[in-house]
C-alpha cells in the first residue's frame, strides 16, 4: 500500500482497491457519504467532481437524466438547511453530429462514470440502473456509439 498507508484510519472508512501510477495514485474507498453526495447520487444523478474552493465550500458537478431531477436535488438540499449559490445550469448539448443525441450522452456518462477505466469504476448494470435503461439496450447503444466513432475515424486517414 506504500503511501497509502499515511491516509488516517477511520472507523467509517475501508480502502478497496488502489492503483500507483508514477507518483500518482488512485484510490477507491467506502464511506457513509456525506448529505450533499448522498442527495445527488439518491436522486439518481451522476455526481462527477466535487472540489474545495477555500473555507468550507464546495463545488459539486452532477448530471441528471431530465431537469425534474436536478430541481428535486436543489429543492432537498435547500430542505435540508444547506446555503447553495447555483453557478450552472444547462441541458446536455451535443458536440458531435456523427453520433446520434443518446449515444453520445450514453458514451460521456460512461467515460466520466470510469466504465472504460481499468479496473472499471462502474459495470454495465449499475451504470444501466442510473440511467433508467436495461442492461442489454445500454450495451447496444454503447456498441453502436463506439462502431460510429471508429468508422468514424478510420475513414478520416
Amino acid at each position: 500500500m506504500g503511501d497509502l498507508a499515511k491516509i488516517p484510519k477511520h472507523t467509517n472508512m475501508r480502502i478497496r482497491n488502489n492503483i500507483k501510477i508514477g507518483e500518482e495514485v488512485t484510490a477507491w474507498f467506502e464511506t457513509k457519504g456525506c448529505d450533499v453526495c448522498n442527495t445527488i447520487v439518491s436522486k439518481g444523478a451522476f455526481l462527477i467532481t466535487a472540489w474545495n474552493t477555500g473555507g468550507n465550500r464546495i463545488i459539486y458537478t452532477f448530471i441528471t437524466p431530465n431537469m425534474k431531477t436536478a430541481q428535486d436535488v436543489v429543492s432537498t438540499l435547500e430542505t435540508l438547511n444547506f446555503e447553495l449559490k447555483i453557478l450552472c445550469m444547462e441541458r446536455y448539448k451535443r458536440r458531435t453530429s456523427i453520433l446520434t443525441e443518446r449515444q453520445e450522452m450514453v458514451l460521456w456518462l460512461a467515460l466520466e462514470a470510469g466504465f472504460f477505466d481499468y479496473p472499471k469504476k462502474i459495470d454495465i448494470l449499475e451504470l444501466s440502473r442510473k440511467l433508467k435503461i436495461s442492461p442489454s439496450t445500454l450495451s447496444e447503444i454503447m456498441r453502436r456509439g463506439m462502431r460510429r466513432l471508429l468508422e468514424y475515424y478510420f475513414k478520416t486517414f
